[in-house]
């Protein structure tokens, strides 16, 4: 598919730059975030 195509697309190297989530150290980072939030708030 090509953007000449489908306007409304990103350019095809968009996405084959696109990686994987890795969502336990989203939520390792979640969880060392909201620690220092919630020591820093109290």
């Amino acid at each position: 598919m090509s953007c000449v195509q489908h306007p409304n697309f990103l350019p095809d190297s968009e996405y084959a730059r696109a990686q994987t989530v890795d969502y336990q150290q989203m939520a390792a980072a979640q969880k060392a975030f909201s620690a220092r939030y919630l020591s820093e708030i109290r």
